[in-house]
């Protein structure tokens, strides 16, 4: 298995969750060529921590459906909009875990807070899926598994925006932790 894993990143880093403009900035910037990335793991969270924008599947073209090559780093978003059935990261993920789907990190958003935690779980499969019904496959499967996920957030070709490093927590869990489709 290989020690790093490629996604589409945008070169630019945020303080704070980016504006609607900015977001069509870096939608262009994704579409260029060199905003593929190879990174280790390591690498990754580092570029989340410091506010990147990331899509986990590698795309060609642009940032929608048509444009989807392959995936290997699936994320979902924790919202937690239900007030009284807040799920904090520990609990969701110690379900996946329980559950044969082990997450390798996990990190709170720009608009979380203590009181409605909002946060987002990075799982990777051993190699990437080149057939996006299979990864559009994983990744509803892993949104409708969690309790308070953001059903929206199931498109291959979804943004994520990384965090402020300096005020939330980006956690590794376990670098080699490994979803597979048959466990999925």
């Amino acid at each position: 298995m290989k020690n790093t894993i490629k996604i589409t990143l945008d070169n630019m880093s945020y303080k704070k969750k980016p504006s609607a403009k900015e977001v069509a900035r870096i939608q262009t910037r994704l579409k260029k060529v060199d905003s593929v990335k190879e990174v280790t793991i390591e690498d990754l969270l580092n570029y989340i921590k410091l506010g990147h924008t990331i899509v986990p599947s590698i795309m060609s073209g642009g940032t929608k459906r048509e444009n989807w090559l392959e995936q290997q780093i699936f994320e979902i978003d924790i919202d937690n909009t239900e007030d009284n059935k807040i799920i904090k990261a520990e609990e969701a993920i110690k379900l996946f875990v329980d559950n044969n789907l082990p997450p390798f990190a996990y990190y709170y958003t720009f608009s979380s807070t203590v009181v409605k935690p909002k946060f987002r779980i990075l799982f990777k499969t051993a190699e990437p899926i080149t057939e996006i019904n299979k990864a559009e496959f994983i990744i509803k499967t892993l949104v409708d598994f969690a309790p308070q996920a953001d059903k929206a957030c199931t498109n291959v070709s979804r943004l994520f925006h990384g965090t402020n490093g300096e005020e939330k927590e980006v956690i590794m869990l376990d670098k080699n932790a490994i979803i597979t489709l048959d466990n999925v």
